[in-house]
């Protein structure tokens, strides 16, 4: 079993496009997307947080934030190989991290 210990956490790293596109697709949230108007949602983004085991892309979140009040977390996804490790913890707690260090 891979531990979170064992995966790495990224800020503001934006994946490739297959990339975000394959982990979409992993969790069956691609419904109504394509892989350029993902690709694009994470490039129009205040913040980007990535997990990543080796070179695989293992989980993703974003952030919008308006740069002082309000910032708003989209996309937070952990592949399914993956889930129940505490990833989602992470890349959550980074993006409230980031959204800190902005105001």
């Amino acid at each position: 079993m891979i531990e979170a210990q064992q995966i790495t956490i990224k800020t503001n790293i934006i994946p490739e496009q297959n990339q975000l596109w394959n982990l979409f697709c992993a969790l069956d949230w691609h419904f109504g997307r394509t892989p350029e108007t993902v690709k694009a949602a994470f490039d129009n983004s205040s913040f980007v947080v990535t997990a990543w085991k080796d070179e695989q892309l293992v989980g993703v979140g974003r952030a919008i934030s308006d740069g002082l009040f309000y910032t708003g977390v989209y996309d937070v996804l952990v592949h399914p190989e993956y889930q129940r490790r505490g990833i989602g913890t992470k890349i959550m707690r980074e993006l409230l991290t980031v959204s800190r260090r902005r105001r």
